[in-house]
């Protein structure tokens, strides 16, 4: 029993999945399908909930994202986004910062990341607000994955 406490588990998100505070805090969220999931946080409240997130199947159509669940709601933050492979000049690590008004990660598969081993969380930090860090893998020219897209 010990064991479940330390290790809460995984849960597939499938093509479409929202999450709960109930049921999902504290869990890994396996985004896991080709065709790109798409996942809403709960509202953001201040209450420290934590969802992480692993790619552990690169989308090859639409993308992995990641959105909060209200036009209220807004996610800050930088995450890393590292190239596969590294041929001449490439920066080998690109951050890439939230702006004020982000509150949706796409992650591509390509250069917005989203290639397996691609990982996130986002924490609960106040009302309105969800903080994120996190290392993406990516090809080609790296692209930010934030946008600003809920409404």
């Amino acid at each position: 029993m010990r064991w479940a406490r330390l290790n809460p588990g995984t849960v597939p998100a499938g093509s479409t999945k929202t999450l709960s505070r109930a049921l999902d805090s504290g869990k890994t969220i396996r985004l896991d399908t080709a065709a790109g999931s798409v996942v809403t946080l709960p509202p953001a409240i201040g209450d420290g909930t934590r969802f992480h997130f692993v790619v552990t199947l690169a989308p090859s159509s639409n993308s992995h994202i990641i959105k909060v669940a209200n036009a209220n709601d807004t996610i800050a933050g930088v995450l890393s986004v590292s190239p596969t492979t590294i041929a001449g000049a490439v920066t080998l690590n690109t951050a890439e910062a939230a702006g004020g008004t982000d509150d949706t990660i796409s992650m591509n598969g390509t250069t917005g990341g989203g290639i397996v081993g691609s990982w996130l969380t986002l924490e609960d930090v106040k009302a309105n607000l969800w903080a994120v860090r996190g290392q993406l893998v990516g090809s080609g020219t790296i692209t930010t994955p934030f946008s600003a897209t809920v409404s």
